[in-house]
């Protein structure tokens, strides 16, 4: 089995960020999970997402957060989070996965 191949997934809750033009997580590889969105606030944010037309700010101010699936390999075996040495080293050379900060805004 490569690095690159998928044992199992791992489910966490992480933070989304708007970069401009898509509500995003800021990891290399996830999946979604439908219905998890949280806070869900009137007119704001429904379980699924943001509402169309939803003032930005004010979205962002509520640190809106979503269960992701992650592949295993992205993930520390003893603590069971998110691990920034496993993504380093996965996306080595490649800017936005490979320096110190990473996945510091989850």
């Amino acid at each position: 089995m490569s690095q690159f191949e998928i044992r199992k997934w791992v489910r966490k809750r992480v933070r989304v960020t708007f970069d401009g033009a898509n509500w995003i997580v800021n990891l290399p590889h996830y999946q979604t999970v439908p219905g998890t969105w949280e806070p869900v606030t009137e007119e704001l944010i429904h379980e699924d997402g943001v509402f169309p037309g939803a003032d930005m700010d004010k979205v962002l101010a509520l640190l809106p957060t979503v269960e992701v699936d992650v592949p295993d390999r992205l993930v520390d075996e003893t603590t069971g989070e998110l691990s920034k040495e496993k993504v380093r080293a996965l996306y080595r050379g490649i800017p936005k996965w490979d320096h110190e900060k990473v996945l510091e805004d989850l």
